[in-house]
């Protein structure tokens, strides 16, 4: 404690819980910024780490080769009032719909995290069973030292290999629905090339690591590397900002707890989902993020890997995560899927946890202590109460008789009995964040209680 004020340690919080009856700490409403740290700079770190965090753990797939058809984020347009020329850029169809996944994607995992890293184990699953595949050693296949970041790319859908065919043309003119060859970091032509030729391009897949190991292709690790690296945006600018944001609330609330100061109910949801990022952040680590184009191999037409794809290929770059919530009975053997499942719940309780933490804290009434009990204990329940999801099925089908009526009637009790689960978990999520933000109505004055020597980490405020 020797790195702490002694001014900080005396700060200490008169009454931290509501058994207290001999005392009644002095509550206070919106708190401006003399002398306290402001309601508004608790709401700002908070909510600047929800959206930092969020933006930057989502490592989202690229779309389908049919969603994506054009290839720029942006169009240009002219507009003409009253002779005024004016352009203009609007973003295209694809760029709409990849903000709005984006988006999307955000608040799920700001509303819950677990489900994030329930995504996030999936791939990371992925990549390491494809990574596993790829070293496997087949005949006619190439040994190419692949690694897991190689894995999350082919997987997310970043490969892609084009069959063409070479077509005759005369000097100055080029057939229909053909295209002069490009040698570009995009483009991999397998043969040197004459000004009298045009390309078909005849198929074109999504590829696996397996396909780059065909024989006729030419791959230089090196060279994808710089592709990966080059598609991939660092974003160095909100990863420091986020870095430094979660930081600083968790050094803050650990100060804080040391010398007996509360945090807010807000605080101490935004430290949950930390928790959960972290784990996030860990299985995506070695996957590119925020890819907007594919690596594009071209080869000649013929050869039948490449003629419609490969029958390895991942046709779904989706990744759902119902086999980790809802699990079938699980063998010891099956290591990955045990590891997985344990992950999602030890992760939704750990986060569950959190928010039990305010269980005896202060709050503005009697009535939000208790719905915040309420939603906090149904939460921690739901977490766990899938996992009797298969027993109960089991137990119904025991029960009644093996008729497709009975089956009917069995899987319409337990698409029931889940929607519920589904609804009061979402009901218990929402009305938590809702009551983080109602207390700051009226908290005990030790939460505004300012550690001056926190300032001096660097945050946004």
């Amino acid at each position: 404690m020797a790195v702490l004020p002694t001014a900080a340690l005396a700060q200490t919080a008169p009454d931290m819980t509501v058994n207290s009856t001999l005392s009644s700490p002095k509550m206070l409403g919106w708190v401006s910024s003399s002398g306290y740290r402001s309601t508004w700079e608790i709401i700002i770190n908070c909510l600047s780490i929800f959206v930092l965090c969020s933006w930057r753990c989502m490592h989202l797939n690229l779309p389908l080769p049919t969603e994506a058809q054009e290839k720029l984020p942006w169009r240009r347009f002219s507009l003409s009032v009253r002779g005024y020329e004016m352009a203009l850029q609007l973003p295209t169809k694809l760029a709409k719909a990849t903000w709005t996944r984006k988006l999307k994607w955000m608040a799920v995992i700001c509303l819950a995290p677990e489900v994030g890293v329930g995504v996030a184990f999936s791939q990371w699953q992925n990549a390491r069973n494809s990574l596993h595949q790829s070293r496997t050693s087949e005949n006619g296949l190439a040994d190419i030292p692949f690694s897991r970041t190689h894995a999350f790319f082919a997987d997310m859908g970043g490969i892609e290999i084009r069959s063409y065919e070479i077509v005759e043309a005369d000097h100055g003119s080029s057939p229909d629905n053909t295209a002069a060859p490009e040698h570009n970091e995009n483009t991999r032509l397998g043969q040197t090339t004459t000004s009298t030729k045009r390309f078909r391009v005849i198929s074109s897949h999504v590829a696996t690591l397996d396909d780059l190991r065909h024989p006729s292709i030419e791959l230089s690790i090196d060279e994808l590397d710089a592709e990966i690296q080059d598609k991939s945006d660092s974003d160095i600018v909100t990863k420091s900002l986020a870095v430094a944001q979660t930081a600083f609330l968790v050094i803050q609330s650990v100060a804080r707890y040391s010398v007996g100061l509360r945090i807010s109910e807000l605080e101490l949801i935004t430290l949950g989902f930390i928790f959960c990022a972290l784990v996030m952040t860990g299985f995506w680590w070695d996957k590119p993020f925020d890819v907007q184009s594919r690596y594009v191999v071209s080869r000649p037409a013929g050869d039948h890997i490449f003629q419609g794809g490969s029958s390895k290929r991942v046709d779904n770059f989706e990744t759902w995560i119902g086999d980790y919530i809802f699990p079938e009975p699980i063998h010891l053997k099956d290591g990955a899927m045990l590891f997985g499942t344990a992950v999602f719940y030890f992760t939704g309780g750990g986060f569950a946890a959190i928010h039990m933490c305010a269980w005896n804290w202060i709050f503005p009434s009697r009535l939000i202590q208790t719905l915040w009990r309420t939603f906090s204990l149904a939460a921690m329940i739901l977490t766990w109460l899938p996992l009797l999801i298969v027993p109960l099925h089991r137990l119904l089908a025991w029960m009644m008789p093996d008729t497709e009526k009975s089956r009917k009637v069995e899987n319409n009790i337990m698409s029931v009995v889940i929607f519920a689960m589904l609804v009061i978990y979402a009901i218990s999520r929402i009305g938590l964040l809702v009551l983080s933000f109602y207390c700051l109505s009226s908290m005990p004055e030790t939460v505004y209680t300012r550690l001056d020597w926190i300032g001096f980490l660097p945050h946004l405020s």
